[in-house]
C-alpha cells in the first residue's frame, strides 16, 4: 500500500477520529499522491533521505540545507523538514528546486516565516506544529506563492483572522485547526475548511458556496451558527460545540453530518433539506430529548446514544432502506406497547439492543404511559436544566398541555400537527416548551421543586400524568473526588483544620515573638539605664580623682617652688654676706663656699627626692583608685551581661556613647603632672642684682663683674644649665664619697681647665683690693684657690 500526501493523512484522521464514520466521501478532491520509491543513498551524505520525488530531512532546515541535494534528486516534487528548530525560516532558499510542489515544515518551532523569492510552482504548504502567531507574516508569505492550493497551519498560535483577502484565488484547502482563532471571516473560494479545536464564538453569516468540507468541531464557545444553505457541501462536523439548534435548509449534496456532544435539545429531520444524507451521528447529546420526522432515504449509518430520547416517531426508519449501521444504546428507551411502533422497521439484530419484549399495539388511540414505580421523578442539579417528558401517544397525535399542580396554573401547550408552541406562563424564563411537547425547566432551584401535570388530548379523549421535579443532591456523596460535595466538605474541613492549626501555630509564634521582643526591649532599656548609671558614676569618680590628683600635684608644685624660692633667697643672702666679708675672710672663703655648695646640693637633692616620692605616691594612689574604678565597671558589665543576657558587642556600642578610652589619657596625665611639678617657674626678682635661673633643676649661673656685683648672664641656656647641673650634682656626690686628696686633684685639674679669658675679670676684681707687698706670695696662693672657688660657683 502506497502512502499518500500529508493532507490525505490529515483528512483520514479527521474522518476516523472526528467523525468516526465508516465510509469516506468519494467525491472530496484529494491532493496528488506521491509514491515512495526505493531510497537513494546519494542524499544521505546531506543528512536527508531522497526518494524519487520526495526529500525528507530531519534536524535540518532550509537555511542549513545543502543546495547540492537538488542536483542529486533533480525530480523532487516534495520536501519535508522535521524538527529543524529554526525560529526564522526563509523558504525562498528552495528556489533551486524547479519542480518543487509541496513544502512541509513540521515541529520546527518557527515563529517568523518568509519567502525572499517567489515560488511560482509551489502548490501545497504545510506549516503544522510550529509557533506561528502573526497572520500578517503569513499573508506576506502567501503573496510569494500565487499557485498555492492547500495551506496547513494547524497546531500554531494564530489569533483572530478578520481579513483573509491575502489568500490567493487558487487556494482550495485551508487547515487552521488547533489554534486560537476566535473570529473568522469565510473566504469566498475555499472548498475545504478545518477550524476545529479553536476558540470560535461566532462565524460569519456568509458561507462561501464553494465549500465542500467543513469542520467546526471542538469549539466549546460556539453556541449558534447561521442557517446552512450550501449547495456543494458534502461533509459537516459540528462535534463538541454548544449548539442548541442546527438548521440545514439548503444542502442537497450533504453526505455526512456529525453532531456529537452538542447541546441540541430537539432534532427536526423534516426541516433538514439534505436528501442525500448518508451518515448522521447524534451521540453524546445529553440534552436531546425529542426527535421529530423520519430519516432520509439514503441514510446508511445512524447513531443516537447517551441522550434523553425515550422513543422515536412511528415510521422513523420507514424510508431508510439502505441502513447498515444503527447504534441506539445506551439510552433510556420506553418499551411501552403503544410507543415501540418505530422498532418494526429495524433489522432484527438492531432490535436486540433495546431488549423490549412487548409487541406493538396499533389500536392505541390516546394515552400517557405510567411509570411502573407509581410516579415519575425527574431530578436535576442546582442551577442546571431539566427535561420533563410527557411521552404522550395517540391517533391522531394529541395536543400536549403542561400545568403546575400547586398552585394550579397553566404553563403552555404544544400542537404536534402544526408544530406550534404556545407559552402562557414562563415564570421569569424558567419554563420553556420545545418541539415534541417536552417541558424544559431552566436554572433549577428550590422554588421550582413541585409537581407538574402533562395532559394529552385528541378526538378520542384525554389522558394525563404527574411528573415530580426534585433537586439532585446525589452527587454530594459520589465517589468522584472532584464532583462530590461530601468529599469536598471533608477536604474543606481538613483544609480548615489545617489552616486553623497553622494559624494557631503562627499566633503562638507571633505572640511568643512579641513577648520576647517586649521583654528584650525592657531588659535592654534596663541594661541601658544601668550602663548609663555605671558610666556616670565612673565619670564622676574619674572627675573627682582627676581633681584630687591635680590638687595634690599643684600642692607639691607650689611647695617645691616655695622651697626653691626660699633656697634661692637664702643663697642670695649668703652670697651677699659673703661678698661683704670676702676681703676680710678670703682665707676661709673656699671652705665657706664648699659648705654652702654642699648644703645647697643636699637641700636640692632632698627637695627633688621629696618631690619625686610625693609624685610617685600620688601616681600610685591614682592608679590604685583607677584600677578599682575599672574593676567595678568590669564587674558591673559582667553582671549586666549575665543577668540580662546581653552580648558584649551591644555593651561596647553603648559605652562608645559615654566615654573614651582612658588608657591613653593616663600616660598624658602622668606626663602633664610631671611637667607641672618639675616645669619652669616664674621669674622672681632678687634684690642685690641676682636673677633666677630658667632651669628648675639647678641654681642659676652667677658671675661677679668688675665692680664686684653678682649677676646672671642673659646668654645662659636653661637646657645646658640642666645638663650641667646633672653632671655637677653627680660629681659633687662622688666628691663627697672620695677622699680630700682626690678632690684637690680635681680642683687642680679644674684650674688647668679654666681659660684665661674667664679668669681675667676675677683677677681684675681681686686686684682692686690693696694688699701689702710682703703678703703678695700668700695672696697669690690664696687668690688662686679663691679663683678656683669662684669659677666653681660660676659653673654651678
Amino acid at each position: 500500500m502506497r502512502p499518500q500526501c500529508a493532507f490525505f493523512h490529515f483528512l483520514l484522521t479527521v474522518f476516523i477520529v472526528g467523525g468516526g464514520f465508516s465510509t469516506v466521501i468519494n467525491d472530496v478532491p484529494l491532493i496528488e499522491d506521491y509514491p515512495l520509491p526505493r531510497t537513494n543513498d546519494v542524499c544521505r551524505k546531506f543528512g536527508c533521505v531522497c526518494e524519487q520525488e520526495e526529500i525528507t530531512c530531519t534536524h535540518i532546515g532550509p537555511s542549513t540545507l545543502n543546495q547540492a541535494i537538488f542536483e542529486a534528486c533533480p525530480g523532487a516534487k516534495a520536501i519535508t523538514f522535521d524538527d529543524c528548530n529554526e525560529e526564522e525560516c526563509d523558504i525562498g532558499l528552495l528556489t533551486n528546486a524547479s519542480h518543487l510542489e509541496r513544502i512541509s515544515l513540521r515541529r520546527c518551532r518557527i515563529r517568523n516565516i518568509a519567502a525572499s523569492e517567489a515560488l511560482y510552482g509551489l502548490q501545497h504548504l504545510h506549516l503544522s506544529d510550529n509557533h506561528l502567531s502573526e497572520w500578517g507574516n503569513i499573508c506576506e508569505l502567501i503573496g510569494n506563492t500565487p499557485a498555492l492550493i492547500s495551506l496547513d497551519l494547524s497546531f500554531n498560535y494564530l489569533p483572530s483572522l478578520h481579513s483573509l483577502a491575502c489568500l490567493p484565488a487558487s487556494l482550495r484547502l485551508l487547515n487552521l485547526s488547533h489554534n486560537q482563532v476566535s473570529v473568522f471571516d469565510m473566504p469566498s473560494h475555499i472548498e475545504m475548511l478545518d477550524l476545529s479545536s479553536n476558540e470560535l464564538m461566532n462565524v460569519s453569516s456568509r458561507w462561501p458556496l464553494s465549500l465542500k468540507w467543513v469542520s467546526l468541531s471542538s469549539n466549546p464557545l460556539l453556541r449558534e451558527i447561521p442557517p446552512l444553505s450550501l449547495p456543494n457541501l458534502k461533509y459537516l462536523n459540528l462535534d463538541g460545540c454548544q449548539l442548541s439548534e442546527v438548521k440545514v435548509i439548503g444542502c442537497p449534496h450533504l453526505r455526512s453530518l456529525s453532531l456529537r456532544d452538542t447541546a441540541i435539545e430537539v432534532i427536526d429531520l423534516d426541516a433538514f433539506d439534505a436528501p442525500l444524507l448518508r451518515e448522521l451521528d447524534l451521540s453524546g447529546n445529553y440534552r436531546l430529548s425529542s426527535v421529530i420526522g423520519n430519516l432520509p432515504s439514503h441514510v446508511r449509518s445512524f447513531r443516537i446514544s447517551n441522550s434523553l430520547v425515550s422513543y422515536l416517531p412511528q415510521g422513523f426508519f420507514s424510508r431508510a432502506k439502505k441502513l447498515h449501521e444503527v447504534i441506539l444504546m445506551p439510552n433510556a428507551w420506553n418499551c411501552n406497547e403503544c410507543l415501540i411502533g418505530w422498532l418494526k422497521e429495524l433489522p432484527e439484530e438492531s432490535r436486540e439492543q433495546l431488549n423490549c419484549s412487548h409487541e406493538y399495539n396499533s389500536s392505541c388511540t390516546i394515552g400517557v404511559p405510567t411509570n411502573t414505580e407509581g410516579r415519575k421523578i425527574v431530578r436535576a442539579r442546582y442551577g442546571e436544566s431539566a427535561v420533563l417528558q410527557c411521552e404522550a401517544f395517540g391517533n391522531p397525535p394529541p395536543l400536549i398541555e403542561w400545568w403546575l399542580v400547586r398552585p394550579e396554573k397553566f404553563i403552555g401547550s404544544y400542537e404536534p400537527i402544526r408544530k406550534q408552541i404556545q407559552m402562557s406562563w414562563s415564570r421569569n424564563d424558567s419554563y420553556r416548551i420545545i418541539l415534541g411537547g417536552n417541558l424544559i425547566i431552566q436554572n433549577s432551584n428550590r422554588g421550582l421543586v413541585e409537581r407538574y401535570r402533562c395532559i394529552a388530548s385528541n378526538e378520542a379523549g384525554n389522558a394525563s400524568r404527574i411528573v415530580h421535579f426534585r433537586l439532585d443532591y446525589s452527587f454530594w456523596y459520589s465517589l468522584e473526588l472532584l464532583q462530590s460535595v461530601f468529599w469536598g466538605s471533608v477536604v474543606a474541613s481538613l483544609l480548615l483544620c489545617a489552616m486553623s492549626f497553622v494559624l494557631n501555630i503562627l499566633w503562638i509564634m507571633c505572640r511568643k515573638t512579641g513577648l520576647w521582643w517586649i521583654r528584650r526591649t525592657e531588659r535592654l532599656s534596663r541594661v541601658r539605664n544601668m550602663v548609663e548609671a555605671v558610666e556616670k558614676y565612673r565619670q564622676k569618680q574619674m572627675l573627682s580623682l582627676h581633681e584630687s590628683y591635680h590638687k595634690g600635684v599643684d600642692h607639691v608644685r607650689e611647695n617645691y617652688h616655695q622651697q626653691v624660692e626660699q633656697l634661692r633667697a637664702s643663697y642670695a643672702i649668703q652670697v651677699e654676706r659673703f661678698r661683704d666679708y670676702r676681703a676680710a675672710q678670703m682665707e676661709t672663703m673656699g671652705q665657706h663656699l664648699d659648705n654652702i655648695r654642699d648644703n645647697y646640693n643636699q637641700q636640692m637633692c632632698r627637695l627633688r627626692d621629696y618631690g619625686a616620692r610625693r609624685v610617685e605616691q600620688l601616681w600610685e594612689s591614682y592608679e590604685r583608685q583607677m584600677n578599682r574604678v575599672r574593676t567595678f565597671s568590669l564587674q558591673q558589665r559582667l553582671k549586666l551581661m549575665r543577668q540580662y543576657k546581653v552580648k558584649q558587642r551591644y555593651l561596647n556600642s553603648l559605652l562608645e556613647k559615654f566615654g573614651s578610652d582612658i588608657n591613653a589619657s593616663d600616660d598624658c596625665l602622668k606626663q602633664h603632672s610631671e611637667a607641672a611639678v618639675l616645669g619652669p617657674i616664674e621669674e622672681l626678682e632678687v634684690e642685690g642684682g641676682l636673677s633666677r635661673s630658667s632651669s628648675y633643676y639647678s641654681l642659676p649661673e652667677y658671675l661677679i663683674d668688675e665692680d664686684g656685683h653678682i649677676h646672671c648672664p642673659s646668654s645662659s641656656d636653661p637646657s645646658r644649665m640642666f645638663s650641667r647641673h646633672q653632671q655637677l650634682s653627680s660629681g659633687a656626690a662622688r666628691n663627697r664619697q672620695q677622699p680630700s686628696s682626690s678632690r684637690q686633684a680635681r680642683k687642680s685639674k679644674g684650674e688647668i681647665g679654666i681659660s684665661p679669658s674667664s679668669l681675667q675679670p676675677v683677677r681684675r676684681r681681686l686686684s682692686l683690693r690693696s694688699s701689702p707687698p710682703s703678703e703678695s706670695t700668700d695672696a697669690d696662693t690664696s687668690s688662686v684657690s679663691k679663683i678656683e672657688d669662684v669659677t666653681l660657683i660660676t659653673q654651678v
